[in-house]
């Protein structure tokens, strides 16, 4: 009797240790693919053998309120390193939502990771297979996956937050509080409150601090304009104001709730760009000196620059692989540059400044930190009300706790799916493994496409210009993307 019953605890203890550590794949297939997401007993020891590290203070296993269960609808690797998932959600109150899932290893992966600001340029607006298109057709790469990214303001058509393109900065400044995801060479992503800081500093070692990037914002200050603010410095559209606000009003956001900043109008638009079109003529009176990257741009590495030319007011071309530094008179004569100097700029970050970065998205709000839900979504007081609470399309993105796996999803609304609240989708990317995550951009603007296929929105609904993008990206010639493909 007492070898029977220790035979029987055996089994239980074995069959619990099954449940607890097989992944949500497989517990789906076991289940009939339906599986109510379970995490690591805390506490756990790690296995003998492996780093504490990884294994240390696993998240706390929280129940869902909003989430039923999940079932694996496709299921398809779409790339060495990079698996696809259709996920059919059924919430706490009976109703289907419709989440595309991608998980990408990032440890040696055979894709990059990369960002692609619209038209190149920082008031650049495409759709997103025009843009796919346009890198696939110049460039020798082919891409895989691209996700809608940062949030953007409606009339410079800029991205709010830190942008960071091929290690180029596009907007340096903070937005509020908002958080930022930043990538190594190899794709590591980093997701925190990230702030960017730039100076330059000449072979004496005089040093000055640059306020802002590809604009200006205060007068007294040294601005670094690059070829994402156009041809020339100052840049000013040729087109006409009356055009341009046919043109901003026709891809301006229809749906109010889907905005995490504003809503535009014919009069707010008018006012931006005539605003817009002072601050431009106002950098004519400014002293500029041309420089041309001698190393590629890179966040946390010190870049020299050399000097091309320096003119003391006027409008300036954009040197080709270079950048135009913008300062008062008095600022440029303290710096002593002369036309051949070599002198050196470094973006730096506020964490982790020792970690070379070459790309970066913004967003808000943080979903998870630490493997836990954010706790100020519940009393959130920075987002409108119809932002956090209508069920919505969203764009998330989040890691694993070794920052060696990232998450890219998409939340669909249509007529088989109702979409997410922001706590929502805080909930699934805590249980499909996410340790930190972050909303990006979503509503109307929220867009997947893999290979040349748009699965969000569905290819027969009218698409919105976007203004930057996520992607994963691989030399042509390399791994064939597989077709997406239902799960047996």
């Amino acid at each position: 009797m007492a070898v029977r019953l220790i035979v029987y605890i055996s089994v239980i203890l074995v069959t619990f240790t099954l449940v607890v550590t097989t992944p949500l794949d497989v517990i789906a297939r076991q289940k009939g693919k339906s599986a109510k997401v379970t995490s690591p007993k805390a506490g756990a020891k790690a296995p003998k053998g492996k780093s504490k590290k990884r294994y240390s203070a696993p998240p706390k296993l929280v129940k869902s309120k909003s989430i039923a269960d999940m079932v694996i609808q496709e299921d398809s690797l779409v790339n060495d390193g990079m698996i696809y998932r259709l996920m059919q959600v059924r919430m706490a109150d009976s109703s289907i939502t419709y989440v595309h899932a991608l998980t990408c290893v990032m440890r040696n992966p055979p894709f990059s990771v990369m960002t692609l600001k619209c038209e190149n340029r920082c008031d650049g607006m495409e759709r997103m297979v025009e843009a796919v298109q346009r890198v696939d057709s110049a460039e020798n790469k082919k891409i895989i996956a691209a996700v809608n990214a940062n949030f953007w303001k409606a009339v410079s058509n800029a991205p709010i937050g830190p942008a960071v393109c091929n290690g180029e900065v596009i907007e340096m400044l903070p937005y509020k509080d908002w958080n930022s995801c930043f990538f190594e060479a190899n794709g590591r992503p980093a997701i925190d409150t990230f702030r960017l800081t730039a100076r330059i500093r000449n072979t004496s070692g005089d040093t000055a601090y640059i306020h802002s990037v590809n604009h200006r914002v205060l007068p007294d200050s040294i601005v670094l304009f690059n070829s994402f603010v156009g041809p020339t410095v100052p840049y000013i559209p040729k087109k006409k104001i009356d055009k341009l606000v046919d043109e901003i009003l026709s891809d301006s956001v229809a749906v109010k709730e889907d905005s995490a900043t504003f809503v535009v109008n014919r009069d707010s638009i008018e006012n931006a760009l005539l605003q817009l079109q002072q601050e431009a003529n106002a950098e004519y009176q400014y002293t500029k000196i041309l420089c041309r990257y001698l190393r590629p741009p890179a966040v946390n590495q010190e870049i020299p620059l050399m000097v091309l030319k320096k003119i003391d007011s006027g409008s300036v071309n954009m040197p080709i692989r270079g950048c135009v530094l913008s300062m008062k008179k008095s600022i440029a004569k303290s710096l002593y540059v002369m036309v051949g100097d070599t002198i050196f700029l470094r973006y730096s970050t506020n964490k982790n400044d020792s970690i070379v970065y070459h790309n970066a998205v913004c967003g808000t709000p943080r979903l998870v930190i630490r493997g836990d839900i954010n706790e100020e979504l519940e009393n959130d007081h920075q987002h409108s009300a119809r932002f956090m609470n209508t069920r919505l399309p969203r764009t998330a993105i989040g890691t694993d706790i070794t920052r060696s796996t990232l998450y890219i999803v998409t939340v669909e609304a249509s007529s088989r799916s109702r979409g997410f609240t922001i706590m929502e989708t805080a909930d699934f990317m805590k249980q499909f493994g996410a340790y930190h995550a972050l909303n990006l951009d979503g509503g109307g603007s929220t867009h997947l496409m893999l290979g040349d296929t748009l699965l969000t929105p569905s290819p027969n609904v009218w698409t919105r210009k976007l203004s930057y993008i996520l992607a994963l990206g691989r030399k042509k010639g390399t791994n064939k993307i597989q077709p997406i493909r239902k799960e047996d």
